[in-house]
């Protein structure tokens, strides 16, 4: 066990050693003046925990030189190791020192962090490969669910992604609200980390609470990574708990790029075929007055019928420039599918072409006896 510090909140040494500042001179003077190295200021910070927070390896190596140094003291009312501080503020060199004096790499403090969480946090990959290297275990979460990959994908932290994912880190694990690192990247809109994971074997079709991660990007706005997961070979025709593909939470969120490409990869708007021919994104569109929407959405599979549908819901909705538009369409479509009127063949379609010359002549041949014998 490591020994426990003493709070002495009113040692005048706090006066120059705080969380924001470290005096090392003042430090000098205390160790010289046999001052004790196990106390704590009033929020329960010791001196190694503060010389690595406030970034001064002078003090960190004089502190460790001293006997009654434990590495391992916790500090502050987060129950935190000098490593913790450390790796939170990316100091490579503090983190390799404490390590050589044998601090515990994986530690907890009261919130669950260990160190390498905490160089997820500062996203310094030379504290993260460090701390993997010394035997930095992998098995963490908070009391949120969020794995060391949630951490990174919040952080905006690629290179650390790309290294938990070299030591075999989960990379499709949820947290409590069932989102997987992927679908935290999508939500925050960092593309390189969502690559990253993309290109790390995340499911591009995994779930999410209410849908799936496609469903996710559109439902975020992020076009980017919609793109990246369609490129990967996600299911782009997939429902939701409501039964809604992506394309029509695209159409519902007025989302027309969005739109354009899903219906270009194959996004198909009489997804599912409740009814033969029907095409809920259409009506949807309709409805609202989004009449380039309409131009992208109307399909040959889509029925007659339920373009008129649509054409009486704009106008109910007094949308008449949407509702014209669809009626124009329709109008086209029905022209289009019109026979075409039969015309009575000719003499010459009826004969032959040959025939009907010879029967010409005939006639001329005809006339020309009768003229003569007049």
């Amino acid at each position: 066990m490591p020994n426990a510090l003493t709070i002495d909140p009113d040692a005048t040494i706090w006066k120059s050693i705080t969380l924001d500042a470290f005096d090392v001179k003042a430090l000098y003077k205390h160790i010289r003046s046999k001052g004790s190295l196990d106390i704590a200021n009033n929020d329960g910070y010791g001196f190694l925990y503060l010389a690595a927070r406030n970034q001064s390896m002078e003090a960190l190596r004089i502190l460790l030189l001293q006997p009654t140094i434990d590495v391992n003291q916790v500090h502050g009312p987060d129950r935190e190791l000098a490593l913790h501080a450390a790796a939170a503020a990316g100091l490579v060199d503090a983190t390799e020192l404490l390590l050589e004096h044998e601090s515990n790499v994986n530690a907890r403090d009261a919130l669950g962090h260990t160190p390498l969480t905490n160089s997820l946090f500062s996203r310094s990959i030379g504290c993260l490969q460090l701390l993997l290297k010394a035997g930095a275990s992998l098995d963490i979460d908070d009391p949120k669910g969020s794995t060391l990959l949630h951490f990174a994908a919040i952080n905006d932290f690629p290179e650390g992604v790309e290294e938990l994912l070299k030591h075999d880190a989960s990379v499709d694990a949820k947290n409590n609200r069932e989102l997987s690192p992927l679908a935290v990247a999508i939500g925050m809109g960092h593309m390189d980390v969502v690559r990253k994971l993309i290109d790390g074997k995340a499911d591009v079709n995994g779930k999410t609470r209410f849908g799936t991660v496609l469903h996710h990007a559109v439902l975020w706005n992020r076009i980017g990574a919609v793109q990246y997961l369609v490129n990967h070979g996600c299911n782009v025709n997939t429902l939701n708990v409501m039964d809604e593909t992506p394309l029509l939470v695209a159409v519902q969120q007025r989302k027309i790029d969005m739109v354009r490409y899903l219906i270009q990869n194959s996004a198909d708007p009489c997804y599912p075929e409740t009814e033969p021919g029907l095409n809920v994104p259409l009506l949807y569109a309709a409805n609202h007055g989004y009449t380039e929407m309409c131009g992208l959405l109307l399909t040959d599979s889509t029925k007659d019928y339920v373009i008129q549908q649509a054409i009486g819901m704009s106008e109910r909705a007094s949308q008449p420039h949407t509702a014209q538009f669809l009626q124009t369409k329709l109008n086209e479509r029905i022209e289009k599918e019109k026979p075409e009127e039969s015309i009575a063949p000719s003499s010459s379609e009826i004969l032959g072409e040959s025939d009907f010359n010879a029967l010409i002549n005939t006639f001329s041949d005809d006339e020309d006896q009768n003229n003569n014998n007049s």
